[in-house]
């Protein structure tokens, strides 16, 4: 791997417009929006206490925030939709300063009065169930607060209502772009947070609570809940550079709900300040702006659990093929947890998750594998039931029968392979690891035994395979080879004897562990999973 050097000018501006429109050139770090609440999920309400209090304002990314409404005063805000009918009461105001002035004087009359805010200053009135019932009481509430202009407003599914403890504190139109609660920080759902939030009301997102923060803050959140905050700082700062890498590439991922990544496995797990440690919040420090790329470009840094003893390659398990995600051989991984583990699951349940997938194969009889990749994942699977057969490819096996049940692909059905011999040392930094002689863990081909069978050389012995396809052997092209291996399933349930944990593409995490203890750095770690990628320096934190 190159040492660190600033992107060239033409590969920036590239990035910049194709990767990370939001970014100021080489300056500023990115902003992160993070959607907690959404979608169909979404509770319609929330809840969100600040001992600091809040501020009310306008969060443009290139020109940072603009305080509209000082909310010091207020620890709890309790945001909700603002389906009402309300009476306006006299002029609009340009600014907060001016409808303050107002609004307290009302006040003095009634304390039900309350600003909103539309791109203009309104003091509003009363909740009725609609249009006609609000215009009924216009007049004696105009004679009450002594004003001549009170205008009915009907219910607008655009705006969101705050109170605080019981009180009406603000109204505004949720579509104006940037309009943020600001806060140090503040605790949402039992979870603390930095920096602010936003609600927005949208198509097939009502209320979408959304957590803005800085990229470095955002990664503070995200190491310790995919790679323990505790572990040696050169496995933190790999995984920093990988999440970081992840990140940029989701920018806008989720831009039909107003942000970027979600707080699940669906984009990298979040658990905001509640979750930081000093040791992995340094790392994201000491790589600040740090990103791997390929040929100008930035890398698909995926990731894993435990690679089994070796990473495989997307095409194998996923799609299309990604020239730095080739197949590694991974010793640093084994050992760790995972490295072997059994699944027993009985027939109901795997037939029931097949029908849940849409595959009605009536009473389980067998399972077998047909292909496995080079490195010994089973990446074609068939469920051979009383009415039909399930032919499941790459990882739909593993999202059909649960990613945290079936731990990995690289699993078989035979006991001989249920324990992996560890080795007993392991590269030091400096030295290059062997190109791999056996191209399997598990059920994979070394050589042919004659023109039916394989014989396969793995680290826990010699087997013979019959494939299921003849070809010669000059004619194997792909990084897969056909098997046949099968397991009786009718005495009600199956043993999987598995190995790792994840997809098995990039980085192993437990793997990196190791590689730290070792002495490995973490460019030497990335350069290890991440084949031919350079450290690049995209922009500089800033303070």
């Amino acid at each position: 791997m190159r040492a660190v050097r600033p992107l060239k000018i033409i590969v920036m501006i590239f990035l910049i417009s194709l990767v990370m429109g939001q970014l100021a050139f080489a300056d500023a770090e990115p902003s992160v929006d993070i959607g907690l609440s959404y979608g169909s999920v979404n509770i319609g309400y929330f809840d969100v206490q600040s001992s600091g209090g809040f501020e009310f304002g306008i969060d443009n990314k290139s020109s940072g925030f603009i305080s509209l409404m000082d909310l010091s005063a207020f620890t709890r805000l309790n945001i909700q939709k603002d389906d009402g009918n309300h009476l306006k009461l006299g002029e609009s105001f340009p600014t907060y300063e001016l409808a303050k002035v107002e609004l307290e004087r009302m006040k003095v009359i009634d304390g039900s009065v309350y600003l909103s805010y539309d791109g203009q200053w309104h003091i509003l009135y009363g909740d009725y169930a609609s249009v006609e019932e609000a215009q009924m009481t216009a007049a004696s509430v105009g004679l009450k607060f002594g004003i001549e202009l009170v205008q009915p407003l009907s219910s607008n599914s655009l705006f969101v209502i705050i109170y605080s403890d019981g009180q009406l504190v603000l109204s505004y139109n949720s579509s104006i772009p940037e309009m943020m609660f600001k806060s140090g920080f503040f605790t949402y759902e039992s979870v603390q947070y930095r920096n602010g939030f936003l609600v927005k009301r949208l198509p097939g997102s009502d209320m979408t609570f959304i957590n803005r923060v800085s990229m470095s803050e955002y990664l503070y959140g995200v190491l310790p809940k995919e790679m323990s905050g505790d572990w040696p700082i050169e496995a933190l700062k790999a995984q920093a550079v990988a999440a970081r890498n992840y990140a940029i590439q989701s920018l806008g991922k989720y831009s039909e709900y107003g942000f970027d990544v979600c707080d699940t496995v669906k984009s990298q797990v979040y658990g905001g300040y509640s979750v930081e440690k000093p040791m992995s919040n340094l790392a994201v420090d000491a790589t600040a702006g740090m990103v791997l790329t390929y040929q100008g470009l930035i890398a698909q840094c995926y990731y894993h659990s435990h690679s089994g003893g070796y990473t495989d390659a997307p095409e194998n398990i996923w799609s299309a093929a990604i020239p730095y995600l080739k197949p590694v051989e991974d010793p640093f991984s084994l050992g760790s947890p995972n490295t072997d583990w059994q699944l027993v699951m009985n027939n109901v349940e795997i037939e029931q998750k097949l029908l849940i997938a849409g595959y009605n194969i009536g009473k389980l009889q067998k399972i077998r594998i047909l292909q496995r990749t080079e490195n010994g994942r089973a990446v074609t699977v068939q469920f051979v039931g009383t009415m039909s057969s399930a032919t499941l490819y790459k990882e739909k096996s593993r999202t059909i029968l649960g990613t945290t049940v079936l731990k990995s692909l690289m699993f078989s059905f035979d006991p001989a392979t249920a324990v992996t011999r560890i080795p007993e040392r392991l590269p030091a930094p400096g030295v290059v690891l062997a190109p791999k002689i056996a191209l399997s863990i598990e059920g994979a081909y070394a050589e042919y035994e004659s023109k039916d069978a394989i014989r396969v050389v793995t680290s826990r012995g010699t087997t013979l395979s019959r494939i299921n396809r003849i070809q010669p052997p000059q004619q194997i092209v792909t990084t897969t080879v056909d098997v046949f291996e099968e397991v009786d399933a009718t005495s009600g349930s199956v043993t999987f004897y598995g190995h790792g944990y994840g997809h098995g593409l990039g980085m192993s995490q437990w793997g990196a562990k190791k590689m730290a203890e070792l002495g490995f750095d973490y460019t030497k770690i990335l350069a290890h999973y991440y084949n031919d990628t350079i450290i690049e320096s995209i922009y500089n934190k800033q303070n």
